[in-house]
Parts: structure tokens; sequence; C-alpha cells
């Protein structure tokens, strides 16, 4: 995951924004409400909501645009819950949040490709102990092969 997620008010218009996203690289922002998460605003909110129907960027307010409720995993879920969390929403940003509620980072879809070569390593290997009978059987059949 990415660290230290950016926030914005609801308050805040989308020029704002948009600024924001071209001057430190981010693609989105967690909009927040009395200092509360609600929502996320995304590269591509912007275009299909703002750029797309000719809309004032300096007038529309983030809390008008931004998608919500907010869709989060918590720290200690896996990879895999986060992948099936994105499928289940249909979006490619996360943010991850820790026991306390508290946004601590952003998982993407880009973090869980880079993430999926060794992912399928360890379901290969979990596989094996499996059809070996556990992992006892794995390092008996492996001192035996020495």
């Amino acid at each position: 995951m990415t660290k230290n997620t950016i926030v914005l008010p609801n308050t805040q218009n989308v020029y704002q924004a948009a600024t924001l996203f071209r001057r430190t690289g981010i693609s989105c922002v967690i909009i927040t409400k009395q200092g509360k998460a609600v929502g996320i605003v995304t590269e591509r909110d912007i275009v299909y909501k703002i750029v797309a129907n000719n809309k004032d960027k300096n007038k529309v307010l983030l809390g008008t645009i931004m998608s919500h409720p907010l869709k989060v995993v918590r720290a200690d879920m896996t990879i895999g819950d986060a992948a099936l969390t994105m499928k289940k929403y249909d979006i490619k940003k996360l943010p991850v949040i820790n026991r306390d509620k508290r946004i601590i980072g952003m998982i993407t879809e880009s973090d869980i490709l880079k993430a999926y070569p060794g992912l399928v390593d360890i379901l290969i290997e979990e596989a094996v102990i499996e059809r070996a009978g556990g992992v006892d059987a794995i390092q008996m059949y492996d001192t035996t092969l020495r």
C-alpha cells in the first residue's frame, strides 16, 4: 500500500483537487466532512463528471462528485481480501484503515498486480502442502530426497 494518503475537505472545489493531482502525481484524494473520511475523488471522476459534462471546475465542490460511501479494508486483511473487495465494488483504489478506523494508506489495483507473482507462488505452495498431507509430510518428503 501507499502510505501518507492525501485528504481534502468536501468544501474544496474540483480545480483545487486537480492542481493537487498534477503537483503531487497522485490520482485520487480522500474526501472528508467535519474531519471524517466520507468519500473519494479520482482523476476519472473529474474527467467523467466535470470535463465531459463541461462543468465549471471552480464552482463544483468535491463533496458533490465524490464516490460514497467510502469502501475500505482493514490493515490486518490479506491482499486477496482487498482484491475481492475491489472486484465486488468495481473499484481500483481502496483506503486501508487501522484498528482505530483511521486511514493509514491506500492499496490500488496496480499494487495488487505487482504482488501477484508472489501470491501465485504462495497459492501453489499451499496446494502442494495440502495435497501432501500438511507441512510435516512435506518436510519428511524433503529429507528423503537428500
